[in-house]
């Protein structure tokens, strides 16, 4: 089944230049969200940027009401996604770091703690997956972005969750797709 749904997206750090923040909530929509799907799982947005800064923070307000939003997951046995630009672990090529989440122990102290099932980010332009303890970490490529590392193309990631498995395919503009990662569900 094709997962039907308005679209919902996570602002990064050139989104909030410029008083960024503004334009995206008026053309997109909330820059923190929360989506479930049929009692199965649940996807939650936040907000890493930073106006005016290529750093993330997600913050103590924001880390509050997502470990609120995690706990209801728990509660109502529903396996969770954390979607966010900026990236919670440093990520393989990619020079020195300088951008992992301000905050990221504290962040991840709450996934880990929770179980999170998947954690989406993109802010490196570089496809990679991590997993730490039961946690998938993806770090997508960039679709548009002529900023790229080495010999790495413009692309983007496709998930498809059913009920034993998460699959992640790597979809290179212009050419090839292939099986990037296949994880079985935690249940």
């Amino acid at each position: 089944d094709m997962f039907e749904s308005p679209l919902f997206a996570v602002p990064g750090n050139h989104d909030s230049r410029n008083l960024g923040h503004q334009t995206f909530e008026e053309l997109i929509g909330e820059s923190s969200w929360k989506l479930t799907k049929e009692n199965d799982f649940t996807v939650i947005g936040l907000d890493s940027s930073s106006p005016d800064e290529n750093r993330g923070h997600i913050g103590k307000p924001q880390r509050m009401w997502m470990e609120h939003q995690l706990d209801e997951c728990v509660v109502n046995d529903l396996s969770s996604i954390i979607a966010l630009h900026h990236h919670v672990v440093p990520i393989p090529d990619t020079g020195r770091e300088r951008n992992v989440l301000s905050d990221a122990g504290d962040i991840l102290k709450v996934l880990t703690t929770h179980e999170v099932d998947l954690i989406l980010s993109g802010h490196k332009h570089v496809p990679n997956i991590w997993k730490l303890n039961e946690t998938i970490i993806v770090n997508a490529g960039s679709i548009s972005s002529n900023k790229l590392r080495g010999k790495i193309k413009n692309s983007y990631n496709v998930y498809i969750i059913d009920d034993e498995t998460i699959e992640i395919f790597l979809n290179i503009v212009g050419g090839e797709k292939f099986l990037f990662g296949k994880y079985r569900r935690k249940h």
